[in-house]
């Protein structure tokens, strides 16, 4: 066989595509090594779910509204994308109430402006322990390199008390961080 297509952009690719069937049992992953948009590529998909751990986003800089009301997407895959050169994470999973998988280690030191992050997980079904995942993740790896005075969009997420108290407290206080929408419950009731 010949080389796959490599594709040139994925925005808006399956956008409001209500009966993406996707088959686990395809042979080819896309070649996406030169694609550096992902803008709303599966927004309002809302019976896509589908497996995306081989997927190459290395080149990737826009994930915005990538994943926004995809409400059967569980998420599978995504937790081991390599987003070092993702720009701008606006409403990535907003409304993908189904999505709950950890994003700790995902690299957002290359988000370029403050609202970047703006409705990011807002109305996303993520768990309190993966939310916690997720902050404690970014904060011990990219520690000293956040952008300062950021907005996140995590409206409808909870976190535990004792997250609060240290993660929270260092984004907020260490980087000037606006969290927008999260509630605290007690740790034993963080699941």
């Amino acid at each position: 066989g010949g080389e796959a297509n490599v594709w040139q952009t994925m925005a808006n690719a399956f956008r409001d595509c209500s009966n993406l069937d996707f088959d686990d049992n395809l042979v080819d992953v896309p070649n996406l090594s030169e694609v550096t948009n992902m803008e709303q590529m599966f927004r309002n998909a809302t019976s896509f779910n589908g497996d995306l751990s081989d997927w190459d986003i290395s080149n990737v800089a826009n994930l915005i509204s990538t994943f926004r009301e995809a409400t059967a997407f569980e998420g599978t895959g995504v937790a081991g994308w390599e987003t070092e050169n993702v720009t701008s994470m606006l409403n990535t999973f907003r409304d993908a109430s189904n999505f709950n998988q950890s994003l700790g280690d995902w690299d957002i030191t290359s988000l370029d402006g403050n609202n970047d992050l703006v409705g990011f997980l807002s109305g996303s079904g993520l768990s309190c322990v993966n939310y916690g995942a997720t902050l404690t993740g970014w904060y011990n790896d990219g520690n000293s390199d956040l952008l300062p005075n950021m907005n996140v969009g995590v409206s409808g997420m909870q976190y535990n008390s004792f997250l609060q108290a240290s993660v929270g407290y260092g984004f907020i206080q260490n980087f000037g961080w606006d969290f927008d929408g999260h509630t605290s419950v007690p740790f034993n009731e963080c699941n």
